[in-house]
C-alpha cells in the first residue's frame, strides 16, 4: 500500500496497520472517534486501556497538552523521534476521552520510522496501539498483522521493526518515573535526566493494565532448562530437548528484543503446547524489559 492510499483510508475514518521502529501499530486518526472505536473493537481492547497519540513534529503536540513538566523538553530533544512515550497533562478539549480512557493525561510519542512520520505529517496525529489481538504477542512484521487480521487488512509495509519491543513510557509525579518498561532503559534515560528513573508501579497507561504478549502455549520460565520437550534458549548454550528455538545471543540484548515477539509467535506456528524458556540472563538495561515481557507471556490470567 502506498502512502497516498494510507492517507485516504485514515481520512475516510478507516484504520490501517503501519510500522514504527518498535512494533507495528493499528492506526486511526486521533481526532476521529468512529475510527478509534474500530481499533478498540478489532483488537478486542478494553476501553479502560488508554492509547498513545503519535505525532510527526512538535507543532502537533502543542494543542494536545496544557504544559510540559520539568525536563520534558530535555527528554524530547534527546529521544524524539524514538521509542519514548511521555504522559503529559492533556488539553481535554483537544483530545478524545476514548484515547485517554477518561484520564486527565495524554500519552504522546514521535515514532522514528520515515514512512509513518511522513504519513502523520499528511494526516495529523494518529493513535497506533500494537497491531495484534489484545493479549497476543505484538506484531513486528507485516506478516504478523496478516496472521491476526487477515489477508485483506490494509498494511503500510515498512519491513521488520528494528526495536522489537514497545516504547518506554514515562510519567511525572515530581520526578520522572517509568510507567512501562520498553526499548529505552533507565540507564539511557539517566544520561538525560541526571538520575535513574524508578518504576512508577501499576498506573493507568497504555499496555500496563492488561495481560499481553502471550502465545497460546503453556510457558514455564526456568534457569538453563534441560530435559524438556521444547525449549526457547540462547545460541551459546547447549540444551537437552526434542524441540529447540533460539531467541538469539545472550550477549546481545538488542538481538533478543528484535527476535522476542517473532519467537513467541513461532511457538504458535509450530503448534507447541508447552515450552520452557531460559531466563538465566542479565536483568539490567534492555534485559530488564525482556524479562518483564517474558514474565507477562508466562502469566495465564486471561
Amino acid at each position: 500500500m502506498k502512502l497516498e492510499d494510507a492517507e485516504k483510508i485514515l481520512k475516510n475514518k478507516g484504520i490501517i496497520a503501519l510500522p514504527t521502529e518498535t512494533v507495528y501499530g493499528l492506526a486511526a486518526l486521533a481526532s476521529c472517534n468512529k475510527a478509534i472505536e474500530k481499533v478498540f473493537s478489532i483488537k478486542n481492547r478494553p476501553k479502560n486501556n488508554p492509547m498513545i497519540v503519535h505525532v510527526a513534529n512538535l507543532n502537533q503536540v502543542k494543542s494536545l497538552i496544557t504544559n510540559l513538566p520539568p525536563q520534558a523538553e530535555k527528554l524530547i530533544e534527546a529521544h524524539w523521534p524514538g521509542p519514548l512515550t511521555l504522559i503529559l497533562p492533556a488539553n481535554l478539549s483537544a483530545s478524545s476521552d476514548l484515547v485517554r480512557a477518561g484520564q486527565p493525561t495524554l500519552a504522546i510519542r514521535m515514532p522514528n520510522h520515515p514512512l509513518t512520520r511522513k504519513l502523520i505529517e499528511m494526516t495529523g496525529p494518529i493513535v497506533a496501539p500494537s497491531a495484534n489481538i489484545s493479549g497476543r504477542p505484538s506484531s513486528t512484521q507485516a506478516s504478523h498483522v496478516t496472521l491476526d487480521f487477515g489477508e485483506d487488512f490494509p498494511i503500510l509495509d515498512g519491513g521488520a521493526c528494528q526495536g522489537g519491543v514497545e516504547s518506554t513510557i514515562l510519567t511525572f509525579d515530581g520526578e520522572w518515573k517509568i510507567a512501562r518498561l520498553g526499548s529505552l532503559s533507565a540507564d539511557e534515560l539517566a544520561k538525560t535526566l541526571g538520575y535513574k528513573p524508578t518504576l512508577a508501579g501499576k498506573t493507568a497507561c497504555p499496555g500496563n493494565l492488561h495481560k499481553h504478549y502471550s502465545p497460546s502455549a503453556k510457558i514455564h520460565l526456568a534457569k538453563c532448562p534441560q530435559n524438556h520437550p521444547a525449549i526457547l534458549g540462547f545460541t551459546e548454550r547447549k540444551y537437552t530437548c526434542e524441540r529447540l528455538l533460539h531467541l538469539g545471543s545472550i550477549k546481545n540484548p538488542n538481538e533478543l528484543a528484535f527476535n522476542l515477539y517473532e519467537k513467541l509467535r513461532e511457538i504458535d506456528r509450530a503448534t507447541i503446547e508447552e515450552i520452557w524458556i531460559d531466563v538465566d540472563f542479565p536483568t539490567h538495561g534492555l534485559y530488564q524489559t525482556i524479562h518483564e515481557r517474558l514474565s507477562k507471556a508466562a502469566a495465564k490470567e486471561r
